[in-house]
């Protein structure tokens, strides 16, 4: 593989991870919150969890195009696999595990936290960022890769619409306005917070 090549996949395989860790956030954020049997959680599960790596398959097409194109063998592809667990495993251990009752059976909030308000935000700028470091490889097939990304986005505006109609979790949004109280005017807290949601 040449240096060009090398560098290349590098810098798709680093756009990816990117991806990769905002997707296994959000991901893990639904599943702690939202039981399987929730009609929410079976929308977004059709949106955006993927089988392998909870990647949407789109995203793992411009993955392996880059590594054909760029003669990734079998050795290289297994480090990056593993790494990739990785930091996957720590995304998903950063969210907090779903409250229990007494008798230790979980306690569904089936509301969603301001912060993950910005995660479909973070995902699209990561994956605009992998898309664009993958068509930067020379000799990659743009034109069936452009097919997979229109899927993409198409996935990604169906996840942003069902999760505007989701209820909020209202505490978080109560510790959000104590947070803006700390450093804002009142009048200006509001203000800031109905631009927020």
């Amino acid at each position: 593989m040449c240096k060009t090549a090398s560098a290349g996949a590098a810098a798709a395989q680093a756009h990816f991870q990117a991806v990769a860790r905002a997707i296994a956030k959000h991901n893990a954020i639904i599943r702690t919150r939202f039981p399987m049997s929730d009609p929410f959680y079976q929308k977004v599960e059709a949106c955006f969890f993927g089988a392998f790596w909870d990647m949407p398959l789109q995203l793992l097409t411009f993955l392996d195009a880059v590594e054909k194109t760029c003669g990734i063998n079998g050795e290289e592809h297994e480090a990056f696999a593993l790494q990739l667990k990785q930091e996957i495993v720590a995304a998903r251990r950063s969210t907090k595990n779903p409250a229990r009752d007494a008798r230790g059976e979980i306690k569904w909030e089936r509301t969603l936290p301001f912060a993950v308000r910005a995660l479909p935000d973070e995902i699209a700028a990561q994956a605009r960022a992998f898309f664009a470091s993958v068509y930067a490889v020379g000799g990659v097939d743009r034109g069936a890769l452009h097919a997979h990304e229109k899927g993409f986005w198409s996935r990604h505006r169906r996840l942003v619409k069902v999760e505007k109609k989701a209820k909020r979790d209202k505490e978080d949004l109560y510790r959000v306005l104590l947070v803006l109280q700390r450093r804002l005017p009142d009048d200006l807290c509001g203000k800031v917070l109905r631009l927020a949601l």
